[in-house]
């Protein structure tokens, strides 16, 4: 930070700073110019250090080779052509959007930048799925803002687990078949399987409301209404059998399912 003289603060229009300081009207003046001072000095030097972090983030050694998702414009992506960017190596082209990711070298990408064909590009960073922090993110969990809603132990679970609800999931169906949708001891057989009703939206009703036994047969070939299901209900069952290195339970482990199929 570059230093801060009298005169930049305004002490040199006070003479005798030093006795006029304990003067409190006159302190209160010279503390909020030091402060506006210190202040600017900050919000100077604070976006330069900021584009200096994201530039060294983002940029890679000039001599290797990165992955970087490219940006095309919508003018490229109606021309249809065979072949995109020639010269770069692309690794793959996305079929209904403008797209492509390629491999190149820091230079290469700077080439890139400068294409007539490029809108933008970006390093292609790999992103990766978590479901382990879903209770923190919502305070399900004990923090410093207050206890856990339910906490599990050999005596199975405890606490606010959602025993007596019956949550709807409208998705791609439950398979019912799955474990964690059972009781404690994953048991699926009489009352044990917490999936209470289901309902095949995709299969069209009887003529003459004629008693259509198909609608009331679910099936989940996408997986992703289990997911869901799982990530509200699921008691962690599989996750707690011998070989698995965490536990992983639903939201409210002892509520009730209500499985409404409106996709395929």
């Amino acid at each position: 930070m570059p230093s801060i003289t009298e005169a930049e603060i305004g002490l040199d229009s006070f003479p005798g700073t030093t006795a006029h300081w304990n003067n409190a009207a006159t302190r209160e003046v010279l503390t909020m110019k030091i402060m506006k001072r210190v202040l600017l000095s900050l919000l100077i030097g604070l976006p330069v250090s900021i584009l200096s972090a994201q530039t060294a983030a983002i940029s890679p050694d000039s001599g290797a080779t990165h992955r970087y998702i490219v940006r095309l414009k919508d003018s490229v992506h109606a021309r249809a052509d065979i072949e995109l960017l020639p010269s770069f190596r692309k690794y793959q082209r996305m079929e209904n959007l403008p797209i492509v990711t390629v491999d190149a070298t820091q230079a290469e990408a700077e080439q890139l930048r400068a294409h007539p064909d490029v809108e933008y590009i970006v390093p292609d960073r790999p992103l990766r799925a978590s479901s382990d922090l879903i209770a923190q993110t919502i305070n399900a969990t004990n923090s410093g803002s207050g206890p856990a809603v339910w906490t599990y132990g050999a005596g199975g679970f405890s606490g606010n687990t959602g025993s007596g609800i019956a949550v709807a999931v409208i998705d791609s169906g439950i398979d019912y078949t799955a474990r964690d949708f059972g009781n404690v001891a994953g048991k699926l057989d009489g009352n044990n399987n917490r999936i209470v009703y289901r309902e095949n939206f995709l299969v069209p009703p009887q003529p003459n409301g004629q008693y259509n036994g198909d609608r009331y047969k679910t099936s989940d070939g996408y997986g992703h209404g289990t997911h869901v299901a799982g990530l509200i209900a699921g008691n962690g069952f599989v996750s707690n059998q011998l070989g698995s290195i965490e536990s992983l339970a639903g939201i409210a482990p002892s509520a009730n399912l209500i499985d409404l199929q409106v996709l395929d």
